[in-house]
């Protein structure tokens, strides 16, 4: 035994309490135990242990040790690679975790990494959480699934330039960060076409019982208020905006009285016109 292994052993025996030094074959030691171990140091203590191996087909190795199984820290290995180290359960087969590989990229779930942070799992989920407010987000590949917990996701973040959905509301947001309606925009759409779901048309103007103004009472309204009756002034559509589904209506409304106003005026003219005839004889 070298000097080296002698000092290591002496400052690890006082940190063991009723435990054993024995040399082994092999020219290393177990502590705790005796043991047939090809290990150079091997310490054994309440179930508990730790095997350090310079050397196991040609991969060093790490493992610490319960009555469950081990924890396996794993060096690189000659017929891989990327030469990642590797963490691994045992408690009965291995099962990998964990993975570094030589390139900086990390594995989870995957032996050899491709990406900086490559998991491979049947159904993975991705948590990062805040400990000062308690929100989170999670990330869930199988269901397609991004989902914020007490909190705005937001995309492409520069200012409020960005596109948020809102927790809870279930509220879309692009350019606007938090929006109040299903889907806020702050900016233009082009798109090739817009369906509004309709509750109530404007086919009410033809029924009998409805009630046209007269020509005469809407001219009195228009030189008054400077706009269309039931429609919204300029001013108030500038303060205000548009509901797209309920203003085609309302102009619905309004080419529907137009051609009842036209339907009369042709009625109208019609009778002068057999009164000229009339008169004509």
């Amino acid at each position: 035994m070298n000097k080296r292994k002698l000092v290591l052993l002496l400052c690890l025996i006082p940190f063991l309490s009723n435990a054993q030094v024995t040399p082994v074959t092999n020219a290393g030691a177990d502590i705790g135990e005796p043991s047939n171990t090809l290990t150079k140091l091997q310490l054994l203590g309440n179930n508990v242990s730790i095997w350090l191996n310079a050397q196991q087909n040609n991969v060093p190795y790490i493992n610490f040790k319960n009555d469950n199984g081990f924890w396996h820290f794993s060096g690189p290995r000659s017929n891989e690679t990327n030469s990642p180290l590797s963490v691994f359960w045992n408690a009965g087969s291995y099962n990998r975790y964990f993975s570094i590989a030589n390139n900086g990229h990390v594995g989870i779930g995957n032996m050899l990494p491709e990406h900086q942070l490559d998991v491979v799992a049947d159904n993975p989920t991705f948590r990062i959480k805040s400990t000062s407010n308690n929100r989170e987000i999670k990330i869930k590949p199988s269901a397609g699934i991004i989902e914020g917990e007490n909190t705005t996701l937001s995309l492409n973040r520069v200012s409020d330039k960005n596109v948020s959905m809102v927790y809870g509301g279930g509220n879309v947001g692009i350019g606007v960060l938090n929006a109040t309606s299903k889907l806020e925009v702050d900016g233009k759409i082009r798109s090739e076409e817009i369906k509004v779901e309709i509750i109530n048309g404007a086919d009410f103007v033809f029924s009998d019982n409805y009630r046209l103004g007269s020509l005469a009472a809407l001219e009195h309204y228009i030189k008054a208020n400077k706009h269309l009756p039931e429609i919204a002034s300029e001013k108030k559509m500038q303060e205000n905006g548009l509901e797209v589904g309920k203003f085609q209506i309302q102009l619905l409304q309004k080419i529907e009285e137009l051609t009842l106003y036209v339907i009369e005026l042709k009625k109208e003219i019609n009778k002068l016109q057999q009164k000229v005839t009339t008169l004509e004889r």
